[in-house]
């Protein structure tokens, strides 16, 4: 269990309204979701983001976390199941601080000769839903915002095993038109 906590969902937050590129990722899912039909479904929009990964070569990762009695529909992780995108719903908890309305609402520690005082936390029954979701649909990715492994091919090796397969022209670098469908449009 991950336990996410309020500090973890407000480090996410920062992160993206620290970085101009992860908030234009989010959107691309945002509308990768919208065009797949899925908050058609029951409990899909109601969603918050909890965790983002930096997205590597092949693909983006979101965690969405949603209340236990507003579980999304499973019918929608099964559509997005048949767009090669991966969903693992999981049962977790969410902590936050209690509201203080009094002294009992306080923890004190004693460490080293001082004293410390916390908020007590609750916690709440969540649903998190993992979405692993291949880079081809998020289309406007910067290739220096990548996690790099160390297999990486060469811009050359590609180029070359694109014009062995009839995808680029060597000539001017365009998709060749004689090609028949490389299979990059995203159908519904």
């Amino acid at each position: 269990m991950a336990n996410y906590t309020s500090e973890d969902v407000n480090n996410t937050i920062r992160l993206i309204n620290q970085d101009k590129r992860l908030l234009d990722m989010i959107m691309e899912v945002d509308g990768l979701l919208e065009h797949l039909g899925l908050y058609a479904y029951k409990n899909w929009t109601k969603g918050k983001i909890v965790e983002v990964g930096r997205p590597s070569k092949y693909w983006v990762n979101v965690t969405l976390m949603y209340e236990r009695d507003e579980m999304p529909d499973p019918e929608g992780g099964l559509r997005l199941t048949k767009k090669d995108i991966k969903v693992k719903f999981t049962e977790d908890t969410f902590k936050y601080p209690k509201r203080i309305t009094g002294p009992d609402d306080i923890e004190i520690e004693i460490k080293k000769n001082r004293v410390y005082r916390k908020t007590k936390t609750n916690e709440d029954p969540v649903w998190l839903v993992e979405l692993k979701i291949p880079r081809k649909f998020v289309e406007k990715l910067d290739v220096d915002y990548l996690v790099d492994n160390d297999d990486n091919i060469s811009i050359d090796d590609a180029n070359t095993g694109a014009d062995l397969t009839g995808g680029l022209d060597a000539n001017n670098m365009e998709l060749n038109p004689m090609a028949d469908d490389l299979g990059n449009d995203l159908e519904v």
